[in-house]
């Protein structure tokens, strides 16, 4: 009896297999292609719209005047008390 139930379930799993695999059509290409995504169009440039200190930034010559830091623009670095060796993975 129970090879009787695992045959009938082999033969559900295998049909429905099958049966999820036809689409019912004897074509073989896709149906549709689908379009590639178009990027959205703005007339606002990319770096305006990250802030206005890093349009100043990206706006600025290369080559031109530093700009002088404000405060909390540099942090501190904190540096270990005691420093410690890296050992070698030989």
């Amino acid at each position: 009896m129970t090879s009787l139930k695992h045959l009938v379930s082999l033969t559900l799993v295998v049909g429905s297999m099958a049966l999820a695999g036809c689409d019912g059509s004897s074509s073989t290409n896709p149906v549709m292609d689908t379009p590639d995504p178009e990027p959205p169009t703005s007339a606002e440039p990319v770096q305006d719209k990250l802030g206005a200190g890093f349009s100043a930034a990206f706006n600025a010559e290369a080559n031109g005047e530093p700009v002088r830091p404000a405060d909390g623009d540099i942090i501190a670095l904190d540096k270990t008390a005691e420093p410690f060796d890296v050992p070698n993975p030989e």
